[in-house]
């Protein structure tokens, strides 16, 4: 069966998320300094023209992919989260990111990882990073209010709350990756319910 015949937006829409999907590659396993444009489309398998057709810069297209990505995490939650809306949905579908395979996360992990240590250099990208992960945090924060209501033993608004949770989830990824198997196991999720449902013994 022959491939259906691209438009030319489709193409160039198609072109543009071959170079993202090799920019993730390219910045996870060389850093942002150590990623060049280059390599990026060496790897894309296009030319630097095709590159610079679509992004001004590599911290251009480092700036996308995080934005992209970020979205697409918070969108999936989202999606699950109306049509189950609980707060025990909501703990499994956080853990899931969390523990899902790791070689299949990795990319994603250190790509925040690096995006962090670019915004605390560049006072430019630190409003950029606020921006971007302050949005994730309120649609975030809309999900896991209305479950809280009724929760007079959690003392953490859920801002705060969701802010404890983005930040316990970035610590325990720098140890699961630098430490392995030496982390307990399932911890993310138990620290989940302690927070969240402290009335519940915790597996």
């Amino acid at each position: 069966m022959s491939r259906k015949r691209l438009t030319r937006e489709e193409r160039k829409q198609e072109t543009r998320q071959q170079l993202l999907d090799a920019g993730a590659i390219v910045f996870a396993n060389n850093g942002l300094n150590g990623a060049t444009v280059d390599k990026i489309a060496e790897e894309a398998g296009y030319t630097k023209g095709a590159f610079y057709a679509h992004f001004e810069s590599k911290e251009g297209l480092f700036l996308s992919l995080f934005e992209a990505q970020l979205h697409a995490e918070v969108e999936s939650i989202d999606l699950v989260m109306k049509v189950e809306p609980t707060m025990d949905q909501f703990i499994t579908n956080m853990s899931a990111h969390f523990e899902e395979d790791w070689e299949k996360s990795r990319t994603w992990d250190m790509l925040k990882m690096e995006f962090m240590l670019y915004a605390m250099r560049d006072e430019s990208v630190r409003q950029l990073f606020t921006d971007m992960v302050t949005k994730a945090i309120k649609s975030l924060e809309n999900d896991l209010a209305p479950l809280l209501q009724d929760k007079d033993n959690v003392k953490l608004s859920a801002e705060q709350m969701v802010w404890t949770i983005l930040s316990m989830e970035s610590g325990m990824a720098l140890f699961r990756y630098t430490m392995g198997n030496a982390m307990p196991e399932r911890l993310f999720d138990n620290a989940l319910r302690v927070l969240l449902e402290p009335e519940k013994d915790v597996l």
